[in-house]
């Protein structure tokens, strides 16, 4: 990941195939899809960017819009934040922001120590991503060709997910292949 995230993060990175591996294209194919399941957990405020990063939990899609004049003021949220005593910039928040997200973002405890901010995966109870919990992401946002497939309904998946010493990624190929055999079943291919 080295080689495509050498100055953008991972969810700010522009699509950009051309030369890129069949395992990124397919990393960022699936971004979008992500992107619903995350949102910052503010600690020190630096490293989330205001206007373009999900850290708001009240808020629909975790984000904020703030007023017109706002963007010229304030940056990342660590610009909204008194470091010295660990509390909101109360003023400043309700000059940038409506009341209802101004409300959202006063709402979000801060720690009293400097900790860092903390992206977290919204799909599992942890906050910390599995490969398990992502593939349940996709199929909500878009089914695959061989979901209503009556065949695809009587595989047990909970046995593939609780197999002890199995890769994630080796269980989620074994899932394509499923998929993309009952998807050839379903049009009939002569090979079948």
């Amino acid at each position: 990941m080295a080689k495509y995230l050498k100055t953008n993060s991972f969810w700010r990175l522009e699509k950009k195939y051309h030369n890129a591996s069949p395992v990124w294209r397919s990393i960022c194919s699936i971004r979008d899809y992500m992107k619903v399941a995350v949102c910052w957990s503010v600690g020190s405020g630096h490293d989330i960017k205001i206007w373009c990063d999900p850290w708001v939990p009240s808020l629909p899609g975790f984000r904020v819009e703030g007023l017109d004049h706002a963007r010229a003021l304030v940056f990342r949220v660590s610009d909204l934040i008194y470091h010295d005593s660990k509390r909101w910039k109360e003023e400043l928040i309700r000059y940038c922001f409506p009341l209802y997200e101004a409300d959202a973002i006063l709402r979000i405890q801060l720690t009293l120590d400097d900790a860092p901010d903390k992206l977290l995966w919204l799909k599992t109870s942890s906050g910390a991503f599995t490969t398990k919990s992502a593939y349940t992401v996709v199929p909500q946002a878009e089914p695959s060709s061989s979901s209503s497939n009556k065949a695809n309904l009587d595989f047990n998946w909970k046995n593939l997910w609780k197999l002890r010493g199995i890769s994630p990624r080796v269980q989620l190929f074994f899932m394509a292949c499923y998929d993309e055999i009952h998807s050839i079943k379903k049009y009939s291919c002569p090979i079948y």
